[in-house]
């Protein structure tokens, strides 16, 4: 298994991505509840900082902004077992 090594931001944002207590249920929806507004309030509504967090997650392969046009942060199916351990969730 791959270990995923997060930042406390990057965790800190995470957490608000998880949208299910087990992993089989997030990994048939992987849809996040988060995106760049909830990015940014981590540094004080910082646009410019949220945008690179999330610019940081997506280089290491968690997730992907939307690129329909939504606001929302979709997580990588192949990556929530790393995300689970890596936050500490079961």
């Amino acid at each position: 298994m791959t270990t995923l090594k997060l930042t406390e931001n990057e965790k800190n944002f995470l957490k608000q991505c998880i949208n299910y207590d087990d992993r089989e249920s997030q990994k048939n929806d992987n849809y996040c509840c988060a995106g760049l507004e909830e990015a940014a309030a981590i540094f004080g509504g910082n646009l410019n900082a949220g945008k690179g967090l999330l610019s940081s997650m997506t280089q290491k392969g968690i997730g992907d902004m939307d690129d329909e046009g939504y606001d929302i942060f979709w997580i990588n199916e192949d990556r929530i077992d790393a995300l689970y351990d890596a936050l500490g969730l079961e």
